[in-house]
């Protein structure tokens, strides 16, 4: 098996490695030959094969927290749906390690610092990065869903197969990216490539993808190299120095992160001075409070700290929950495709996530456990897009996919849709046609992606074998 292979759909095939390494040790040699990508196509085409980060869905407004440690009703059901994939199981898979399932990552090798003169010329390359990394929140989807059908009507085709096992499915299932289907890896590459663009080059031996492995329990004792370690989730860092009016050389990681909708380029100083982003709100409604921290740890890593703030369910009390996640800022994460993504198809949390400029403007979203689909959209169609609207939010069961009820509410994504100029396989006849047509295709097109989704969530045998990998990987982090 070779993971670092994709098939040839108009995306970038895979992450190209010519010179990774296994260790980030200081005596290491650095390569000169640097991770090198292959180009996407200016405009992308439809294609099929199989794509991590998760949107944090709005949960309905009644969904707020206790103050106590409990599991949730969502891992209530998790557990439920993993023990009853049969019987016995398969003894939890005594076996198993993280390298198993999802294959060892690789290493690229170290950045090298991007050098600005004056803190005016990092301004104006941070303002550049800005419109491309909005560019690319508007135009594209955040879209697990999508992927999630190509993986089932894989499993589907080799299911037909004489002495199927679904471990030997996965463990050597080739993870692709799909066109329209990009989740964080995809939206990562898709940015890094519209930097090589405009920038040249050379900003890859600045820039690169990186990895980051979530919910870290303790930071400063954490080791990447541990075998079941997972990385789920993938965004852009690009290293560099700033002279400043001492002729003082300061060190920072500009990092980018399109897979959970992040409208600005993220400054990290080593020094924790101006223009270190710090504390900054990444969603906001009347329920809940989302905020991120970025800090320097080693420079080798970025501890990223998630602050959510949710009404107690007794009182009026605020309950507040940190986090705390790692990236790996020192080299460049050298098969994102075959790890983060194929980490991305056994998460039970699907999404289709519409954005504007600034983060996440419409979408649903779906707990396969519990067989619901929520559908939202701004409150007000003549909504501030300049700030997070308020959300709709309208919870269907996977039952009422083809229904009046449903499709009527689809039909507002649609708009959205055509309204952001998005990339989704729009054959050639109507890139050009007009509004309602485009809208009339898009409405479409929602429709088929969840009639594949339905027959995908029926199929329950598919969904409690991977539940039990997932729920597998979950108790080891």
């Amino acid at each position: 098996m070779n993971n670092d292979e994709t098939s040839n759909d108009g995306l970038s095939n895979q992450l190209n490695c010519s010179n990774c390494c296994d260790s980030d040790s200081e005596n290491e040699e650095v390569n000169s030959n640097l991770c090198a990508i292959h180009n996407l196509e200016e405009e992308f085409c439809s294609s099929s094969s199989g794509c991590t980060s998760t949107f944090f869905a709005e949960e309905d407004e009644d969904l707020v927290w206790e103050d106590n440690d409990s599991s949730s009703d969502e891992e209530e059901e998790a557990s439920t749906a993993s023990s009853s994939s049969g019987g016995e199981g398969k003894a939890w898979r005594k076996n198993w390690t993280m390298s198993k399932i999802l294959g060892n990552p690789q290493w690229c090798s170290k950045f090298k610092a991007k050098k600005f003169d004056t803190l005016e010329q990092f301004e104006q390359f941070k303002s550049e990065c800005e419109t491309m990394l909005q560019d690319v929140l508007c135009h594209h989807a955040y879209n697990t869903i999508g992927s999630f059908n190509q993986f089932h009507e894989d499993y589907k085709s080799t299911e037909k197969g004489h002495s199927f096992d679904f471990d030997d499915f996965f463990f050597h299932y080739k993870a692709t990216l799909k066109s329209d289907a990009l989740s964080c890896v995809g939206l990562s590459i898709r940015l890094l490539e519209l930097f090589k663009e405009h920038f040249g080059s050379t900003i890859s031996e600045h820039c690169g993808t990186v990895s980051c492995e979530e919910i870290i329990k303790d930071p400063n004792r954490y080791n990447m190299h541990l075998p079941n370690t997972a990385k789920e989730h993938c965004l852009l860092a690009l290293k560099f120095t700033i002279t400043d009016s001492n002729n003082d050389k300061r060190n920072g990681y500009l990092l980018f992160d399109p897979g959970y909708h992040v409208r600005l380029p993220i400054v990290v100083m080593s020094d924790g001075k101006y223009p270190h982003t710090g504390w900054f709100t990444t969603s906001e409604q009347p329920h809940v409070k989302r905020e991120s921290c970025f800090n320097l740890l080693a420079d080798r890593y970025v501890n990223w700290t998630t602050r959510e703030t949710k009404k107690a369910k007794i009182g009026d009390r605020l309950v507040v929950k940190e986090a705390n996640n790692l990236v790996y800022v020192k080299q460049a994460f050298g098969n994102p495709i075959s790890i983060a993504e194929k980490r991305s198809f056994i998460f039970s949390f699907k999404s289709f996530i519409i954005r504007s400029r600034k983060g996440v403007l419409a979408g649903l979203y779906s707990y396969l456990k519990n067989n619901s689909i929520t559908i939202f959209y701004p409150e007000s169609p003549t909504a501030d897009y300049s700030v997070e609207p308020i959300r709709k939010n309208v919870k269907f069961s996977v039952d009422d996919v083809g229904k009046p009820e449903m499709n009527s509410e689809l039909m507002v994504l649609a708009k959205y849709i055509v309204e952001m100029n998005m990339h989704i396989d729009w054959p050639d006849e109507m890139r050009d046609a007009d509004w309602s047509k485009r809208v009339d295709y898009a409405h479409n097109y929602l429709i088929e992606m969840l009639n594949s989704y339905k027959d995908a969530v029926k199929d329950r045998k598919f969904v409690n074998e991977f539940l039990e990998i997932d729920l597998w990987i979950e108790d080891e982090l």
